[in-house]
């Protein structure tokens, strides 16, 4: 799987956009990649992130800035579609989330 196949799967979805790599729901950022790199960061909550990274070390890592945002990065090469899907929906979720609280405000 690549950037562009992944992303075509989340823009499936409600409230979703892309702008200059970057997949968004509602303004709020889903992921993004180099493309030339072959990795995605996608943005999770904390507990999402770390069951995943735990679970399948040869898929995921760690961004560098890890310790202050909950960012998964993740080999795309190395995800089926159903970890994909799963990504998105977990990404997607956050996002929602996210939306969310600011709103509450």
């Amino acid at each position: 799987m690549d950037f562009d196949q992944f992303a075509q799967m989340a823009l499936r979805l409600p409230e979703t956009g892309e702008e200059l790599g970057i997949v968004n729901r509602g303004g709020h950022m889903m992921f993004t990649t180099p493309k030339e790199s072959g990795l995605v960061a996608v943005k999770l909550d904390w507990e999402s992130r770390d069951r995943l990274l735990a679970s399948r070390p040869e898929v995921f890592g760690k961004t560098p800035d890890d310790f202050e945002f909950p960012w998964l990065l993740t080999d795309l090469s190395r995800a089926d579609e159903s970890l994909a899907l799963e990504l998105i929906d977990l990404s997607y979720q956050d996002a929602f989330s996210l939306g969310r609280r600011r709103s509450a405000r």
